[in-house]
């Protein structure tokens, strides 16, 4: 399998996209933003989990945050 891009981040989400069955980015402004919101979603949850916790998420944790995620 070999993820397609216009840079590494690119390649690195259409890889992403293809291991967990999603449809490939088509390198749109949307998917960029969806991406991008995905992320920063779970960097927040991450960041309040270390403040508040004192601890990295577990990844049961993740897998809960990821579920929650009103996103794509």
């Amino acid at each position: 399998m070999t993820g397609r891009g216009d840079d590494e981040s690119a390649a690195l989400a259409s890889l992403d996209a293809q291991l967990r069955g999603l449809a490939r980015p088509d390198g749109g402004q949307l998917d960029y933003l969806r991406r991008r919101l995905r992320f920063a979603y779970v960097d927040g949850a991450e960041a309040w989990t270390r403040e508040h916790i004192g601890r990295s998420m577990t990844e049961a944790e993740l897998a809960g945050v990821l579920r929650r995620y009103p996103g794509r």
